[in-house]
Parts: structure tokens; C-alpha cells; sequence
């Protein structure tokens, strides 16, 4: 989370290679942290369809945000405020406040 909103808040152009690198490590990450959690839940398929359909919601909005993002400058100076405060999202995370 930290590193993502450091790229998105600070980078210009940022390898695509790079990128999906990023995003396919987050994603298996993210699914094995929630995928220990489910053997906890009441209704574990349940949990597994919230997970995914929220998980689907999540990537489909950030897709949205990034091609209207592109259109103007100041869509994308929001971008990049957005992206700082992931990157300080995930640091307040990281230390536990």
C-alpha cells in the first residue's frame, strides 16, 4: 500500500511492467492475508463472494479513476493527492495507530 501510493503520488510515467508487477503481487498477497481469515468466518462462502465482489468493485473504481484521471491536468494532480494520502494510509496501517 505504501509503495503503491508513493508511485501513484510521486512517479510521472511509471513502466507498465513494473506496474503489473506490483499489482499481480498485491492481489496475491491480499488474497492469501483474507484467504486465512475465511476458515475463521461464520459463513465462509459468504465471506468469499463479499471478498471477491468487493475485490471486483475496488479494481473496477480504480480503473475508472485512472482513464478519467488522464483527461486533464488538474484530474490528474487529484491522482497524484489521492496516491499521497494511500502512500500515508498505509503508513498510519504499518505502525498500528
Amino acid at each position: 500500500v505504501i509503495l503503491m501510493g508513493i508511485l501513484i503520488g510521486t512517479v510521472k510515467k511509471c513502466p507498465t511492467k513494473l506496474l503489473v508487477l506490483l499489482i499481480v503481487l498485491s492481489a496475491i498477497l491480499h488474497g492469501h492475508s483474507h484467504g486465512g481469515e475465511m476458515q475463521f468466518a461464520l459463513e465462509p462462502s459468504l465471506y468469499a463472494v463479499g471478498f471477491i465482489f468487493t475485490t471486483l468493485t475496488l479494481h473496477i473504481l480504480g480503473v475508472l479513476i485512472g482513464k478519467c484521471s488522464i483527461k486533464t491536468r488538474f484530474r490528474m494532480s487529484a491522482l497524484r493527492h489521492g496516491g499521497a494520502v494511500i502512500g500515508c494510509i498505509g503508513i498510519i496501517l504499518l505502525i498500528g495507530l
